[in-house]
């Protein structure tokens, strides 16, 4: 069955709509298209480390943010929303990550309740994205392994999608037309195709074939009211027959006829009887894109049919470039997509061995560019069949903005596989077939879009005071261990307090006191809280309902996925006993001296502390403070010391540490520090520097959480704190570790995998990074990221060992 489409994107605007809002000069047109793209959606790139994974593994993944128009990281996210549904679009599970420069990462354990073998989708979005219409939310399918049943296929006719196209949008009578040609099926997929133009004389006038992606493109000169037919013969020996929609008797048309590093000559031709019409009168031919505007006026010329227009490469901007043809009304009349890549730094990676450690291997990275970049990278075997994604970051975010359909594999146009002018041409082709931009020309002339989504910048805390003491209680103090926070708040008339911005883990504990004013001590309150931003479960269509091209990218994804028919159940080549094993060792050891951010290092009291510290003072000194008892007193002080002035009641130029126990600051120290013992406490952060800890920091300050059943007798403290729970905030994130399989040299572990994976590697000119020596012969680096200039960065490297 024949399911033919003929894709004649004419946009003829009418003159009413445009009437109040085209512009009225190349000034006014400038200004209109700026003033558009003031407010831009948010593009997002997940880079999964693979996309097949076994029952049990841990999916990890790196996230960035890019502002398309600045041509760099996008600054402004901090709140990344990433959420997995299955095959059927079910909500799976979410988190909330902190988004920092543009950069994140995170990870999802796949287990076995919530992910039985099949297909999943991983979406990364934002709230501000609801602003917008068309959703730039990414989106990409990954497979949990298992044995699969191959299901009987069903014999059906195919079905065939076909889109004839002519360049710029009009099929004009009497002069040649450039028209481009894409065939698929229902499933997205390219079908390639040969076929025969020919008149209603059965006269043969051109034989073509396409790419392999279904896509070409040929030339004719349409003669007024004469029909034309193409018979388009697929690889299974189906024949299409499809009748060409008739010319247009009057109008023009658009034709790029070159475009190389030095100029591009774009050729804009009516035939003889439209001529008269156009000559005394401006046209407008327009470079542009993202707010970016170029424009020059032209002529007609009596005697010529066409202008040629020979615009210097330079003039392009780098990636997509929209040409627009506007009459002297400044209606658009013609439009055309074209890719410049000469602008286009391609920041080249180089990746050796640098020295084989037996147990582990040491991998070397090298770069011309000596620009700060940030990279994430997935080590694989070369054999690996688990990492097939459809999508790269120079696609996400120098390509798919700017196309209003589905692109099948729209990653293969900027990997290395082919040469670049194949790979241009190919995507010319693309393009060619695409038509029109996204963009709407009636929407650019009117007035700006609102925000009613505010763009999050952390979460923000809401609490009412109940019972409260109007004449006694005006403050509330709020402290909590895990994110450094520590604020005084006023209360409000209507008995709340609010504070935003914050950086705030989920279900973290945070501690609340009232302050009395005229003693300034705190007593216990009963308090309600809130955070927010929250989450409730949306449907997959909430953040992709709009994009045009969602549906058959699910489509094509889901037939298009090459099967895994095991003989065994995969999930017994995971080691779950032994990686339990070794997450719970690895834990162990992690969790007594943990990293919180570049200032902040956390000691987890676990079994094995005490035994080293019987006391928290030992543990303190242990991290380079120098502790000073006396029989009546006990004081903290930093190694740092004044420059200029000596401490007030300190020895010369010693800074003093702030101590707080469960939130609250301790003085004076000796009367609570003394006889604290090592395994009355849950866990312990030293900010040396006292970064972020305000003016009395400069000490460094200690954070000092007790045991929730500590027999540490301090219940002055404890009972003036309530203690509660935050139901939204950020997730944090796991330090990568290696699953246990159980053969490191079957198919299973060749085919699908890991061997490693670097979130957030930083580096300049060179960077060595080790991984685990699996012994594994040859290596794949999936490399994506960043400089700091905004260049993308997309490599697959091979070492050979």
């Amino acid at each position: 069955m024949l399911k033919k489409i003929l894709f004649f994107s004419l946009f003829l605007i009418s003159s009413f709509l445009f009437s109040q809002a085209n512009p009225k000069n190349i000034r006014e047109l400038g200004d209109k298209y700026k003033n558009f793209f003031k407010v831009q959606p948010d593009y997002l790139y997940l880079h999964l480390n693979k996309t097949s994974f076994f029952v049990n593994e841990t999916l990890w993944f790196a996230a960035y943010a890019y502002n398309i128009q600045l041509q760099e990281p996008n600054k402004q996210i901090t709140n990344l929303e990433v959420s997995i549904y299955d095959e059927n679009q079910n909500f799976i599970t979410h988190k909330t990550l902190y988004m920092n420069g543009g950069k994140s990462w995170g990870d999802f354990n796949l287990n076995e309740k919530d992910f039985k073998p099949g297909k999943y989708y991983i979406t990364a979005y934002t709230e501000y994205m609801k602003n917008f219409e068309e959703k730039s939310s990414f989106i990409q399918m990954f497979t949990v392994l298992g044995q699969e049943k191959a299901q009987p296929q069903k014999k059906s006719l195919e079905n065939y999608d076909l889109h004839v196209l002519p360049e710029g949008g009009h099929l004009i009578a009497n002069i040649q037309n450039t028209l481009g040609v894409k065939m698929s099926n229902s499933n997205a997929q390219g079908i390639p195709f040969k076929a025969i133009f020919y008149n209603s004389s059965q006269d043969t006038l051109e034989e073509f074939s396409s790419n392999k992606w279904g896509f070409s493109k040929f030339t004719f000169t349409p003669e007024t009211n004469k029909n034309y037919f193409i018979d388009f013969i697929t690889p299974k020996g189906d024949t299409i027959k499809h009748q060409m929609e008739p010319s247009e008797k009057v109008g023009v048309n658009l034709n790029l006829r070159s475009f190389n590093k030095q100029t591009a000559v774009i050729e804009v031709k009516g035939n003889e009887k439209t001529l008269p019409s156009l000559l005394q009168k401006k046209y407008y031919l327009s470079i542009h894109k993202d707010g970016l505007m170029k424009t020059l006026d032209f002529k007609f010329v009596r005697g010529f049919l066409g202008t040629k227009l020979k615009v210097d490469t330079d003039e392009f901007f780098d990636g997509i470039n929209i040409i627009t043809v506007f009459n002297e009304n400044f209606h658009p009349i013609l439009e055309r997509l074209i890719y410049n890549p000469y602008k286009l730094k391609k920041p080249k990676l180089q990746a050796t061995l640098i020295k084989n450690h037996i147990d582990s291997l040491e991998i070397g990275l090298e770069s011309y560019s000596n620009e700060l970049k940030k990279l994430s990278i997935s080590v694989l075997p070369s054999k690996t069949n688990a990492y097939l994604p459809t999508k790269n970051i120079t696609s996400t975010f120098k390509l798919k903005p700017y196309i209003k359909g589905f692109i099948e594999k729209e990653n293969q146009y900027f990997t290395q596989e082919e040469p670049l002018k194949k790979r241009m041409e190919n995507l010319d082709l693309l393009l060619l077939t695409q038509g029109w931009s996204k963009y709407n020309w009636y929407e650019i002339f009117s007035e700006i879009k609102k925000e009613p989504f505010p763009r999050h910048t952390g979460f923000e805390i809401v609490g009412t005071v109940l019972d409260r003491n109007k004449k006694r209680d005006n403050e509330v103090f709020i402290t909590s261990n895990h994110s450094n926070l520590f604020e005084t708040l006023a209360i409000d008339d209507t008995d709340q307090f609010k504070i935003d911005s914050l950086y705030l883990l989920k279900n973290e504990d945070i501690s609340i006191g009232i302050i009395n004013k005229k003693n300034k001590k705190i007593s216990f309150s009963n308090v309600s809280l809130s955070t927010y931003p929250s989450f409730s479960p949306q449907t997959i269509e909430t953040y992709f309902k709009f994009n045009s091209s969602y549906k058959r990218e699910v489509n094509y994804n889901i037939v298009n996925h090459k099967k895994n028919i095991f003989t065994k159940d995969p999930k017994n080549f995971l080691n779950t006993n032994e990686l339990e094993a070794v997450m719970l060792t690895s834990k162990g050891r992690k969790d007594a001296y943990e990293r919180i951010d570049n200032f902040t290092e956390k000691v987890n009291i676990n079994e094995n502390l005490p035994g080293s510290f019987k006391y928290v003072t030992d543990l303190i000194k242990s991290k380079g403070f120098t502790v000073e008892k006396t029989p009546d007193s006990l004081k903290v002080f930093s190694n740092r010391y004044y420059t200029i002035t000596p401490g007030a009641g300190n020895k010369f130029g010693q800074m003093t540490t702030q101590v707080y126990i469960d939130g609250v600051l301790v003085q004076p120290q000796g009367l609570t520090l003394r006889n604290l013992e090592t395994v009355e406490i849950e866990s312990i952060k030293f900010n040396k520097l006292g970064a972020g800890e305000g003016l009395f920091g400069g000490g460094g300050v200690i954070r000092i959480l007790t045991r929730k059943d500590s027999r540490f007798k301090h219940d002055k403290i404890k009972k003036t704190i309530k203690t509660l729970q935050a139901q939204n905030g950020f997730s944090s994130s796991k330090e990568f570790y290696n699953p246990e399989y159980n053969n490191l040299q079957s198919d299973y572990f060749l085919y699908y995998g890991t061997i490693h994976w670097e979130p957030n590697l930083i580096m300049k000119n060179a960077k060595n990074f080790k991984i685990v020596n699996t012994l594994t012969p040859n290596l794949l680096l999936h490399i994506e990221g960043l400089d700091e200039s905004g260049d993308l960065i997309s490599e697959i490297i091979q070492i050979n060992l």
